[in-house]
């Protein structure tokens, strides 16, 4: 632990007993104002932390038991946690008994971003050697707008839907993501807004639930009666990814090159290729004197879609067999003896979400 960071950890904690603590104020207001008859429009706001990891507070305090290899981690006590400050103002209207709209905007900012940072500190030999500590130093933010819709129809149907666009930028995605670009090019210093990796712009959702509880079931067939379905569905847009470029054709193997786009404003800058799935939950129960019995199957991703999580960022989307791949990536069509087996086969089957799931279940409630 370097000196300054023991002088500032004294300067900024207080102690009781034989503890020293941190604390922090973390106001919350909520508020609602009626505009109209049927009109409310409301506000948010509130501050919120996320604690460090421990790995990134405690390793290497010791000189004794320091990690000595190159651009080792020093733990930093004097680390703050991550503050979220956000903020949302929307209006709610009941248009009908049975419709209802709310239009909203928010913001988040991420201050005391946890990010990388090299600096000299002194081994148990008296060396002068580098090490990576964790340091507050970064940011992120995030902006969007949401509208919400609400339907009922009779005691047979609620319905809503609700779409989002949203905007998620920063100077880095995390503290090991700094320390890539530290260990690349020495950068330490960036002031520049980035997109985030987790950025997905558009987000639609509907959900639907239909009851069927009549006297005399529907169309008056007994079996069509007491039960329930609920059927949703989510479009999103896909992953975030930085864009590879073609370089050469590789002399030994004939394998083409593709390596990362090295223009600063390509990080990120790209958006694979859009999310689709729905779940459906269908219940059927019976109502006895002593218990109520239910049967339900709930079948997620009904259609089977392919959705990408892991993008190749050649084609951006998910790797299929005859594509062109990263130069960090193994080829299946070429076989390079100067990697062996040291890169990873590019058809790892998580690059998809999870596929059709079908679950049935019986409940009794007495």
């Amino acid at each position: 632990m370097t000196k300054k960071n023991t002088r500032d950890y004294l300067n900024s904690s207080i102690q009781l007993g034989d503890v020293r603590y941190k604390f922090r104020f973390l106001p919350k207001i909520n508020a609602s104002f009626p505009i109209a008859e049927n009109q409310m429009l409301y506000f948010n706001y509130g501050h919120s932390t996320i604690l460090p990891h421990p790995s990134f507070v405690y390793p290497g305090l010791n000189p004794l038991y320091q990690d000595r290899s190159t651009i080792a981690n020093l733990g930093n006590p004097n680390l703050n946690p991550e503050v979220d400050i956000s903020y949302e103002i929307g209006l709610r209207s009941q248009i009908t008994n049975n419709d209802a709209l709310t239009i909203s905007a928010f913001w988040k900012d991420k201050y005391d971003f946890i990010t990388s940072a090299v600096v000299l500190v002194k081994d148990f030999q008296g060396r002068d050697v580098s090490r990576t500590i964790r340091i507050n130093s970064d940011y992120a933010r995030s902006r969007g707008i949401e509208l919400g819709y609400i339907k009922r129809i009779g005691a047979w149907y609620n319905g809503q839907l609700a779409l989002t666009y949203t905007v998620n930028t920063g100077q880095s995605a995390s503290a090991n993501e700094k320390l890539k670009d530290i260990l690349a090019s020495g950068n330490v210093e960036d002031t520049k807004e980035y997109y985030m990796p987790w950025d997905m712009p558009y987000d639609f959702k509907t959900n639907h639930v239909f009851k069927l509880d009549r006297k005399h079931g529907l169309f008056g067939k007994s079996w069509l009666n007491k039960m329930s379905f609920y059927f949703e569905t989510v479009t999103r847009s896909g992953v975030r990814y930085t864009p590879y470029l073609f370089d050469r054709i590789d002399a030994q193997t004939g394998r083409p090159i593709y390596v990362v786009n090295p223009s600063p404003d390509a990080r990120w800058s790209k958006v694979g290729e859009y999310w689709f799935w729905a779940d459906l939950t269908v219940t059927k129960w019976w109502q006895t004197k002593y218990a109520k019995f239910s049967f339900n199957v709930q079948i997620t991703n009904v259609f089977d879609n392919l959705n990408a999580s892991i993008i190749n960022p050649v084609t951006g989307k998910a790797y299929q067999n005859g594509d062109n791949v990263p130069d960090s990536w193994s080829d299946p069509r070429y076989v390079d003896p100067r990697l062996g087996n040291s890169a990873p086969p590019p058809t790892n089957p998580a690059r998809y979400l999870a596929q059709r799931h079908i679950v049935l279940g019986v409940n009794v409630k007495f």
